[in-house]
């Protein structure tokens, strides 16, 4: 006996264009911090990451462990074209500010073609040759008060992804 089967070929291809756990897929994001208000999250109008100005999207597998697991999570079963909204806890990413963090600089030691305004950046290496960052937070009687925090500590994260491609 002879079955005929009709077959919707656009449905079938939608199920081709559903991010899967084992999906290559290409993205483009924003990333913005989000401050607390009276107990209510608000967005800062400014985006920090931004891979549309920079026209540079992410690619990746999503097996891929070195993608943040927020990522790979919440973009399974999402499909080509989608814009997924996805907000980051501190503890997440950059973790919680850390106020044994900060430290004291004579500003002498620091070589004189090094940009020493507040809010600039020194990097600096351990004995063991791993890179420090250091955030120049204020300058208090020729010294340098610098914090070890990163600049997104504390801060909650939303991250705008559109899926624009599924392999």
């Amino acid at each position: 006996m002879l079955t005929l089967v009709m077959l919707n070929l656009k449905k079938l291809k939608a199920i081709d264009m559903i991010v899967k756990e084992d999906s290559n897929i290409t993205i483009h994001y924003t990333c913005e911090t989000i401050l607390s208000y009276e107990g209510e999250d608000i967005t800062e109008p400014s985006v920090f990451e931004n891979t549309y100005e920079r026209n540079e999207p992410l690619s990746f597998n999503m097996k891929d462990e070195k993608v943040f697991k927020f990522f790979r999570e919440n973009l399974i079963g999402k499909e080509k074209g989608e814009i997924v909204n996805i907000n980051v806890n501190p503890e997440d990413m950059y973790g919680e500010v850390k106020d044994d963090s900060t430290f004291k600089i004579p500003k002498s030691e620091i070589p004189e073609n090094v940009d020493t305004e507040i809010g600039s950046f020194l990097l600096t290496k351990t004995e063991s040759g791993k890179e420090i960052t250091m955030r120049i937070i204020n300058e208090i009687e020729g010294d340098l008060i610098v914090d070890l925090n990163h600049p997104l500590a504390g801060k909650k994260l939303t991250y705008k992804v559109e899926i624009i491609e599924i392999n």
